[in-house]
């Protein structure tokens, strides 16, 4: 019954452990995904490491908003 409420999507992403995010993001775009997973980020890394942070979070001009939808 999720995968229904999700539309039954054909093309489903994930991103790799240990690779861009933004690599991720072009893949989605490039094939027109239609469900996405979302990485895990280490929460205090990410609060106490700026350096964690801006690796986490680049972007380019071909990068643009998924869509996003509550289940």
């Amino acid at each position: 019954s999720h995968w229904k409420k999700l539309g039954c999507p054909r093309f489903v992403v994930a991103p790799m452990v240990d690779n861009p995010e933004l690599s991720f993001c072009l893949l989605h775009h490039k094939y027109d995904a239609q469900a996405a997973y979302t990485p895990m980020l280490h929460s205090r890394t990410f609060s106490e490491n700026k350096k964690y942070r801006s690796q986490e979070f680049t972007t380019c001009k071909e990068d643009r908003q998924m869509n996003v939808e509550k289940w």
